[in-house]
């Protein structure tokens, strides 16, 4: 059975994302994003470096021979039916969305240094 989780970043323009599909990994989310958003602090201030800093920190560790690994893909917002996390590199937010939910009404917002300081405790 598949964990799914989608990765997405967004820079100032908010009509795009770049996202990142993990077929595996869900569970650990929280913890993966965080340590790629600690390896790409030095570069917050360009959204452009700290995407790719973070996507490769995130994908480090996986094999580019999996067929179910990992997805890119460019949206205006409308994610895969499953659990979305957002970074928005210019509100410096991070936001949990579950897109199975109509109108994503679970939606929560916690700043980057929030999210990293309690990262560990959670579990989406």
């Amino acid at each position: 059975m598949s964990d799914p989780i989608t990765f997405s970043f967004r820079n100032e323009n908010d009509e795009l994302t770049v996202d990142l599909y993990s077929h595996w990994g869900g569970r650990d989310a929280c913890v993966t994003l965080a340590n790629a958003l600690n390896a790409a602090r030095p570069r917050f201030d360009d959204p452009t470096y700290a995407t790719r800093i973070a996507i490769c920190a995130i994908i480090d560790d996986s094999s580019s021979d999996d067929e179910t690994g990992f997805g890119f893909s460019a949206s205006r917002g409308e994610f895969v039916a499953f659990e979305t996390i957002i970074v928005d590199w210019a509100r410096s937010t991070v936001t949990f969305a579950d897109t199975r939910e109509p109108n994503y009404a679970n939606e929560t917002t916690v700043s980057i240094d929030d999210f990293i300081a309690i990262a560990d405790d959670l579990v989406i």
